[in-house]
Formats: C-alpha cells, sequence, structure tokens
C-alpha cells in the first residue's frame, strides 16, 4: 500500500502551502489530517535538521490507513547541518500558521535524555550520535516552540493549534 504523495507536484504543493501559511484559507475537511501530517513534518524536519525532504518521492502514504509516511531520513542528525539549507528550512517553518497541538506539546517536554533516550547507542555504550548532535536538536526543538508561541500571542492558540 505505499504510495509517494505528489506533494511537490505545483498544483499539489499550492494546495498544501495556502493551508499552512495562509491563516485565512479554509482546510477541506478530508484533507485535514494531511495538512496536519505536513505541517508537522516541516516542524520535524526543522528540529532534526533534515535537508533532504523536498528533493523528489521523500513523502508516502500507507494506502489501506491514509497515514502519510515521512520516508528517507537520513539528511537529518548531522554533526554540522548544512547552514543554507537549515536557513531554508527555517524560512519554511516561519512560513507556517497551524500546528499539531500534540507535536508541539511533545516539543515541550523532549530535552536532552530524551533525545539521547529516542536515538540510542551505536554500540553498548556509544552514543548513535554526539553530544552536540543533540544540543543542536533541542535548540531547534526550543526555536520551534518560540515561533509557536509567537503565533498563539499574535493569532491566539485557537486559530495556531489546529490540529489535534
Amino acid at each position: 500500500g505505499y504510495r509517494v504523495l505528489p506533494l511537490e507536484e505545483k498544483d499539489s504543493r499550492a494546495r498544501w502551502e495556502a493551508w499552512l501559511f495562509d491563516a485565512h484559507s479554509s482546510i477541506p475537511e478530508d484533507r485535514r489530517a494531511l495538512a496536519a501530517s505536513v505541517s508537522t513534518m516541516i516542524a520535524f524536519d526543522y528540529v532534526t535538521a533534515n535537508w533532504d525532504r523536498w528533493s523528489g518521492g521523500n513523502v508516502a502514504e500507507d494506502s489501506p490507513t491514509g497515514r502519510v509516511l515521512f520516508v528517507d531520513n537520513d539528511g537529518a542528525f548531522y554533526e554540522g547541518p548544512d547552514p543554507a539549507a537549515l536557513a531554508r528550512e527555517r524560512a519554511m517553518l516561519q512560513r507556517v500558521t497551524r500546528f499539531s497541538r500534540r507535536f508541539v506539546a511533545a516539543l515541550r517536554r523532549i530535552n536532552q535524555a530524551s533525545v539521547r533516550d529516542a536515538l540510542g547507542d551505536e554500540a553498548v555504550g556509544v552514543p548513535l550520535v554526539s553530544e552536540r548532535v543533540v544540543r543542536g536538536v533541542i535548540a531547534r526543538c526550543d526555536a520551534v516552540v518560540g515561533m509557536v508561541d509567537a503565533r498563539i500571542g499574535d493569532a491566539g492558540e485557537a486559530d495556531t493549534l489546529v490540529f489535534e
């Protein structure tokens, strides 16, 4: 049931960008789950410094469930993320006006220990990523939460945290 979603195609991209970047646009009820997933994916990619999302075919759907799959994440968790790529990700994220309440709540709970635990070890006692990478993830989590809080301050919680 794996099916690549054409989110990068011009018409498709114009639709989801309107849903997420224009706070006054309406999201069709049958597309809310997709809009929520794309919003979360944009923030997730910034947190993980994944530079490779929009290079083609990196978003799919599990056809039987309709669940969006963020695939090909090997562009994430680099020791020193490319500053230009990170700036592009941040610029896209700054345009997002609608976020998932649950995802933002999860970001608020993240700390260095939880990141280390989630990423695990390459071998017993050998962390998969360095402390520098963990600190970068935490800093970007804090940045996303700051952007969301600023948006809440401007537009209100109900118009910012619109997805569960």
